[in-house]
């Protein structure tokens, strides 16, 4: 996202403005916080994700449940846990969760449940996600056992809001083969060549669609493009912006949703505090079929 100015609020008002409002109750903070739209009606998807004020792209079908739901053992970031499980994080700002290691796997194959040692669990919860963007669920080994790795970022500010990202990958063993993986939050970072590679086998290039979305988040004006991509298979397949679509790729068959868009911000001169633009970037990859 190409960020201009970074100035951002959730209502960009002068004195005028504000004794108006104590007049008649305040703004809504809906119309504050997306003041302006324009934009062709084939543009899909381009009011998601606009701000963190509003909820990211739902992309990842699981839900972490933490042992006793009381959050996670209160040690330090830093230490290891001698067994699999979930430890705080404290990064820049913020506050978070990572859980990793060796996973059991129970359920059902169609509603599968991956428990750590500290009896952390990932759990399937596809309804969280839209029926257009839901992958299917991953094929799990026959060993009964997969290694995860969890992340979740919740960054705190005072003048723009929260914002949070989560990322989870799912292996055969540590290191091996994924699974699944996905990413979804209010500042995700795009899949980048190596990642492509290492999922499909393939490489991949961004395509702009024919659509430009425009619209204000508080204190700034946006201006947003959606990208497709193209995965050079045998015959090219074109992924979308955040649409399922199942691949036969070399390093297997995968159901894929993959969302990404570009976003020029202006500062509104005169203006300050509130929610920051974002971006509508995530993604989702299930491994449908265990290779032989």
């Amino acid at each position: 996202m190409a960020l201009l100015a970074s100035c951002v609020g959730l209502a960009c008002e002068t004195n005028e403005d504000r004794a108006s409002q104590d007049q008649d109750g305040g703004t809504d903070e809906a119309d504050a916080a997306a003041s302006v739209e324009t934009g062709p009606s084939s543009c899909p998807g381009t009011a998601v994700g606009r701000s963190n004020a509003d909820e990211p792209r739902a992309l990842l079908p699981w839900s972490l449940e933490l042992p006793d739901a009381g959050g996670p053992p209160p040690v330090d970031a830093g230490d290891t846990p001698a067994t699999s499980g979930c430890l705080p994080t404290h990064p820049p700002g913020g506050s978070g969760t990572r859980c990793a290691g060796t996973a059991s796997v129970s359920g059902t194959p169609d509603n599968p449940r991956l428990l750590l040692d500290d009896g952390a669990a990932l759990q399937w919860a596809g309804a969280r996600v839209e029926l257009a963007a839901r992958v299917e669920v991953p094929a799990l080994p026959a060993s009964g056992t997969v290694w995860l790795d969890y992340d979740r970022v919740v960054r705190y500010s005072s003048w723009s809001g929260d914002s949070q990202d989560d990322s989870l990958v799912v292996r055969a063993s540590e290191g091996g083969e994924i699974l699944f993986m996905g990413r979804e939050g209010h500042g995700q970072e795009d899949m980048d060549a190596a990642l492509v590679d290492e999922l499909f086998g393939l490489t991949a290039t961004a395509q702009p669609q024919d659509c430009v979305f425009r619209y204000s988040v508080g204190c700034l004006e946006v201006t947003r493009t959606q990208l497709d991509h193209l995965l050079h298979s045998t015959p090219p397949v074109t992924l979308q912006h955040a649409t399922k679509e199942h691949i036969a790729a070399p390093r297997g068959e995968f159901d894929v949703v993959w969302a990404h868009t570009e976003e020029v911000v202006v500062m509104i001169q005169g203006c300050a505090d509130g929610p920051m633009a974002t971006t509508d970037t995530g993604f989702a990859v299930s491994r449908t079929r265990i290779q032989d």
